[in-house]
């Protein structure tokens, strides 16, 4: 999605493009599937409204008039804790009220406000983002809520990512404003410009009618035949002022800029001419998390009523208690938000698990786990699924550690001073969301037309 969000700008310039894609498609991991009247994605579900980069990709594209809201009542978000599902606080008096938590607990989280964040020296280590959360909210309050969201998100656990790094935002509202809370209440105030397409709360949840994958198809027309499928890079080499990129059908092509948007382990063979060998080896590290989504469709009228809400997510505190927890990172209600995704009566799910805990299960298997998975969640039992769509990812979500993003912001300025029109775009280099890739892509390719003094 970086490539086609970055060729996409750049074509918009009337700049020649050409976009090699290793596979048969493109899409990366985003897009929808359809099997006997259920449509499943194959990896993200929905977009928050307020993605910026997002909406203007999309009008840009001509899809605006296609947003398609998700069902507003399907709001909740639902959390396994001792045994059940619990609603997680939406509002802050709710998180007086709520049970999740400890009196001790809420009195830490509540205080967050009136205590002024103190952030690292320039020369210390950037804490993890669970040391970071734990010394705001306290660690109970982190582990049950954040440790969720990180597993339902990363596929990795608080401790495994760095909070500047993985969190930016986050991390830079606490520097501005001394404190999470007051950050976020600050952020809510703060007056931002209309984006295009329709008007549409901010918090809301969207896609189209046909899933996320009517975004890569907009994409595809949009570039047409500047796309060259089923054809590799295998390598990059300085060629006079410009770059060779030789490619797996025996042909080169020569360019005044090359934007690398791979997997981080493809980036470093391809930067290899280009990067100090420290530097290639920070990107061959950088740890990636596979992840297995089961996508479950029921006949009509088959299935007990879910519960009203988005999903639920299962928080790390759950480990090793005597009670039985789903074995799944979290799952989405998906006919909860969109209806219309399945024939009318049936519903649908979608649930997550992380690749090294069902790496060994067949997909015939894998449908038990999460049919069980699901009785266990709703407290009901559950049939057999009519439908199973099963995708497995294998090292695909990147890990932004601690000192990440200077290692990356590093990376960048060599590219700059020594290898100038090479640059790299990507959910390793900028973050794992769907916005955040877009807006990595879209960023490569305004520093190419801010160069060529092009952009508008």
């Amino acid at each position: 999605m970086a490539g086609l969000a970055a060729a996409h700008r750049l074509a918009s310039a009337n700049r020649d493009v050409v976009v090699f894609e290793a596979g048969a498609s493109l899409g990366g991991v985003v897009g929808s599937v359809v099997a006997d009247g259920f449509r499943f994605e194959r990896s993200a579900h929905t977009i928050l409204a307020g993605s910026a980069t997002f909406r203007h990709v999309v009008d840009e594209l001509g899809l605006s008039p296609r947003l398609e809201r998700a069902n507003p009542a399907a709001k909740t978000r639902w959390l396994w804790h001792r045994g059940k599902l619990r609603a997680l606080p939406s509002k802050p008096l709710e998180l007086l009220t709520t049970n999740l938590l400890s009196w001790k607990a809420k009195r830490v989280l509540l205080s967050e406000p009136f205590r002024a964040f103190v952030p690292p020296h320039h020369d210390a280590d950037e804490p993890t983002f669970g040391a970071f959360l734990d010394e705001r909210i306290g660690r109970e309050a982190s582990r049950l809520f954040a440790g969720a969201f990180v597993r339902g998100i990363h596929a990795a656990e608080l401790d495994e990512l760095g909070a500047r790094s993985a969190f930016p935002g986050l991390w830079e509202l606490a520097v501005l404003h001394k404190s999470i809370l007051r950050g976020v209440a600050a952020r809510s105030f703060t007056r931002r410009e209309p984006l295009p397409g329709p008007d549409l709360s901010r918090n809301a949840l969207v896609s189209f009618p046909n899933g996320l994958q009517e975004l890569v198809d907009a994409f595809t027309r949009h570039l047409g035949d500047r796309v060259r499928t089923r054809t590799s890079v295998i390598g990059i080499e300085r060629f006079d002022l410009r770059w060779l990129v030789r490619t797996s059908d025996g042909l080169s092509t020569i360019a005044d800029d090359v934007v690398v948007a791979t997997p981080a382990p493809i980036a470093a063979l391809l930067l290899a001419s280009a990067l100090e060998r420290d530097q290639l080896a920070t990107i061959r590290s950088v740890q990636h998390a596979s992840v297995t989504l089961v996508g479950l469709g029921f006949a009509p009228n088959t299935l007990a009523a879910l519960p009203r809400g988005f999903g639920y997510l299962v928080p790390p505190t759950e480990d090793g208690r005597a009670s039985p927890a789903p074995r799944a990172l979290g799952t989405i209600f998906f006919t909860n938000l969109f209806p219309h995704r399945a024939p009318q009566g049936a519903s649908s799910v979608a649930s997550f698990y992380r690749g090294t805990d069902v790496e060994h299960l067949e997909d015939s298997a894998l449908a038990r786990l999460a049919e069980q998975d699901l009785s266990l969640a709703i407290a009901a039992p559950v049939p057999r699924a009519a439908v199973v769509h099963v995708e497995r990812w294998n090292e695909v979500i990147p890990r932004h550690s601690p000192g990440s993003a200077d290692r990356v912001a590093a990376i960048r300025r060599t590219l700059r001073e020594s290898a100038r029109g090479l640059h790299v775009a990507g959910a390793w280099v900028d973050g794992v969301s769907v916005e955040n890739v877009l807006s990595s892509g879209r960023s490569a390719a305004d520093r190419i037309l801010e160069e060529k003094g092009e952009r508008s």
